[in-house]
């Protein structure tokens, strides 16, 4: 008991002089007279590390990769056995392709539409009752519901087709991420249930993790840059930029964690390493020139202001002046009272998250008058890929592919990696209408396809504001904004119908 006690005395004595080296240990002043920038400790890890599972309980089959391979998102990192499956897609395939019923069906209701037609000419002569003429006009009508009712159990088939070549996929299991095998859990042979089958880490970017004292506690904003320099020879200094501030610090270190992304697209930096990081100054930007200003410039860049305010005809950037450094064009407006600003709209964007704007909303709330965040859709990457119904080997791959050529459409491929591996494309479309009316004049020469849509637009927010007053509250607002969206854009705009009628 006393070793363990002496033991934890240590440790927190070890802990509190690391702590009092954080906190006090502020660097001494260099020769020049200015005050270098502290150094702290820190360390680099995986941006994220994934657990991959399987979506359905069963036995390993095939192991694709290994521990330290490099796997892209989507590519497939294991097999379940998938005998039953197979069979389950063959014979659902099978029963959708056949149309035998069909045949059947529009034959007899040929039949009854020609005794119908004869029967008719026998009414018109009375030579058949009123009552044989009805039955005949039924017949002809039930053959017909019957054709219709064949089709409907080709759709239905079609669909269970479908819903079997889903079955068949869950046994498949794809990385979720691009980046590196970190350990493998489970071998060939293996059941798999509840329990992860290997491990994967994203290696670009990576984190840089750092802790740093409470006195510090707004000097380090996001976006904000910082010089890595990592504990292995031969590596050069990186720099990487803060994305994530701890809003809740340790009360018991007097220490709040930072988190910071530091590019890794050749996976030149190795994961797991300690490094030393130096946070570099902030350079303000030049006062752009009045001339030069566009119609939309960083909310963190508008230094200057030249009057008039602009209108909201000519669309031009809000700008806004500091204090600190007038110049000759606001030299007058200092001896008078400034200029009221009349009342117009601004937007503010794009924010990446419905999170921020909210933050943005609450901290503007004593600068602007009206409010509201609009939603808007980013699809310029958005894509739609056409694929042929998936075959269940590279020989029927290929055999799809030479009948969909022989029908006379020369635009396909056979994909060869990535997630729709062995499948036959068809083309890729910007526009979903056109995808979608290229799948249906497929389907009119007997070829199932279906369009998926790749590279989802992700939703960007906008804050919608009213605003009036003079030049000051103009600042105080560019202030508040630049403070917490760095990377947004404060520009005029016209009112939109909900502020307008306020």
């Amino acid at each position: 008991m006393h070793r363990q006690q002496k033991k934890v005395i240590v440790i927190v004595l070890a802990t509190f002089i690391l702590i009092s080296g954080l906190v006090a240990a502020g660097p001494e002043t260099a020769p020049d007279g200015t005050d270098p920038s502290p150094t702290f400790d820190c360390v680099i890890e995986p941006s994220e590390i994934v657990d991959v599972g399987s979506a359905v309980p069963g036995v390993i089959e095939t192991m694709q990769v290994d521990r330290s391979d490099l796997v892209r998102k989507g590519m497939t990192l294991a097999k379940l056995e998938s005998g039953t499956e197979h069979a389950s897609v063959k014979l659902a395939k099978m029963q959708a392709q056949l149309t035998t019923s069909i045949e059947l069906r529009k034959a007899n209701a040929g039949y009854n539409r020609r005794k119908q037609s004869r029967n008719r000419e026998l009414f018109q002569k009375a030579i058949i009752s009123k009552n044989d003429m009805d039955l005949t006009k039924t017949e002809a009508y039930i053959a017909q519901l019957q054709v219709r009712q064949e089709k409907d159990n080709q759709l239905i088939a079609s669909l269970e087709w479908e819903r079997a070549r889903k079955v068949l996929e869950r046994r498949t299991i794809h990385s979720p991420i691009d980046g590196v095998v970190m350990e493998r859990f489970k071998s060939v042979g293996e059941y798999v249930k509840d329990t992860p089958v290997m491990r994967v880490a994203q290696l670009d970017p990576l984190h840089v993790e750092v802790i740093l004292p409470v006195n510090m506690l707004g000097q380090v904003p996001r976006g904000i840059r910082a010089e890595v320099t990592l504990d292995l020879p031969g590596q050069a200094k990186q720099v990487a930029t803060v994305t994530r501030v701890d809003r809740v610090s340790d009360a018991a270190s007097g220490t709040f964690g930072v988190q910071l992304n530091l590019p890794n697209p050749d996976y030149q930096i190795p994961s797991g390493l300690r490094c030393r990081l130096t946070f570099l100054p902030e350079t303000a930007p030049a006062a752009p020139e009045p001339e030069a200003l566009s119609p939309s410039i960083p909310i963190s860049t508008v230094t200057a202001i030249q009057p008039p305010v602009p209108s909201l005809a000519d669309k031009q950037a809000v700008v806004i002046p500091n204090p600190a450094t007038p110049t000759a064009a606001t030299a007058g407006i200092e001896a008078s009272a400034p200029d009221p600003i009349p009342r117009a709209c601004y937007a503010i964007g794009p924010l990446p998250d419905a999170a921020l704007a909210e933050r943005l909303m609450q901290a503007l709330g004593n600068s602007a008058e009206d409010m509201l965040m609009r939603e808007e859709r980013d699809r310029t990457s958005s894509r739609y890929l056409v694929l042929a119904s998936q075959q269940t080997s590279s020989d029927t791959a290929q055999a799809l592919f030479n009948r969909i050529k022989a029908a006379g459409i020369t635009d396909i491929a056979i994909l060869r990696r990535g997630p729709h591996q062995g499948r036959v494309s068809l083309g890729f479309y910007r526009n979903q209408s056109v995808a979608i009316r290229w799948q249906a004049k497929l389907a009119a020469k007997d070829i199932l396809a279906e369009v998926v849509e790749q590279h989802r637009g992700r939703p960007i927010y906008w804050l919608d504001l009213t605003l009036s007053g003079d030049i000051a509250s103009m600042a105080r607002l560019r202030e508040t904004a630049s403070a917490i969206a760095t990377d947004a854009n404060l520009q005029s705009t016209s009112c939109p119908q909900q502020l307008a009628t306020r």
